[in-house]
């Protein structure tokens, strides 16, 4: 995913990334955590992503559901 082993790592003990047993999400689950990756190194913290990936969905913060960095 272009993500260093150590950032996944470390997505994995935030809480932003669940092992893929069936291996059936492999594509999704890069593609997410080179998005998660980006984030982290645009300077956002685990925290902050984490806060963004749990409200994105929910009513009102329609805005939200693109990156953080593109919203402006």
């Amino acid at each position: 995913a272009g993500v260093s082993h150590d950032c996944a790592r470390e997505a994995r003990r935030a809480g932003l990334l669940r092992p893929d047993n069936g291996r059936r999400y492999r594509p999704k689950l890069a593609g997410w955590l080179a998005k998660l990756g980006r984030l982290r190194a645009e300077g956002m913290t685990w925290p902050e992503i984490r806060a963004w990936t749990r409200r994105r969905w929910l009513p009102g913060h329609e805005h939200e559901r693109r990156e953080p960095a593109r919203n402006a």
